[in-house]
């Protein structure tokens, strides 16, 4: 087994200190100098400055000094330069550094394809919250509807999942299903039946702005709040207001 694979595979299990260790053996290994840096950056949090010595990790390298730097968009550009390579090795540690990234830029597409590339799905139950997040806000409602079906099993104590299915299953119009999964959303019970109480919101919507001055809703309050929103097609608002009466309940 070669000297960059050793490294990697320990890298890959977080063993950093075996990678420090590998390095010193070998210094004059452009790899090797290149993932004892970004080890370092890992586990020490170093913020040295560094130039790669050009092996495959060069853009990965680049990105982590952009984000350094400030630069997020930036360090997202050759993030997904490196990502892009298909000689490019990757493991969870790399995969998670990319994935925030493309939160702190609110880069939903990037998120998505950086997902993608896990063909194996091997870390897919770690990092299905920013799947979900990233569909919703993309507003491909369907696809949040299906990978809701797949995830289940590890969503079903997960009450901002069940959220943004319900919400989506209503932007579709399956107003009867939007109501069923918003019922069995962990910690909230007895949702209103979207069509008996439609009429009854056009109230509450005049009245979003005294509910939104106050500080101390009860969960019925945020409740009501989160389906005055609904109504009135506001639905990132709506998304939060349910979000914070299922925590009430907590």
């Amino acid at each position: 087994m070669s000297l960059e694979k050793n490294a990697w595979e320990a890298f890959e299990a977080g063993a950093y200190q075996e990678v420090f260790s590998i390095y010193s053996r070998n210094p004059e290994n452009a790899f090797l100098s290149d993932l004892n840096w970004i080890s370092e950056r890992l586990y020490l949090d170093n913020s040295e400055h560094y130039i790669s010595r050009g092996s495959l990790l060069k853009d990965l390298i680049q990105s982590f000094q952009s984000k350094m730097n400030g630069k997020e968009k930036e360090a997202l550009k050759y993030f997904l330069l490196y990502i892009k390579n298909p000689d490019s090795p990757l493991c969870y540690s790399v995969y998670e550094f990319g994935i925030n990234l493309s939160f702190a830029t609110e880069s939903y597409e990037a998120c998505l394809y950086i997902i993608s590339r896990d063909q194996k799905r091997e870390y897919e139950q770690s990092y299905y919250r920013e799947k979900m997040k990233s569909l919703f806000a993309l507003g491909k409602y369907s696809e949040v509807v299906q990978f809701f079906k797949q995830i289940y099993e590890w969503a079903k104590d997960d009450s901002e999942i069940f959220l943004r299915t319900g919400l989506s299953l209503q932007l579709l119009g399956r107003y009867k299903e939007a109501e069923a999964i918003l019922n069995r959303s962990p910690g909230v019970s007895a949702l209103p039946s979207f069509e008996e109480r439609h009429r009854e919101f056009a109230e509450k919507i005049e009245k979003i702005s005294s509910f939104e001055k106050r500080t101390d809703l009860s969960f019925d309050e945020m409740r009501d709040l989160g389906f005055a929103y609904l109504f009135n097609s506001d639905f990132t608002k709506a998304e939060e207001a349910f979000k914070k009466a299922s925590l009430a309940l907590k």
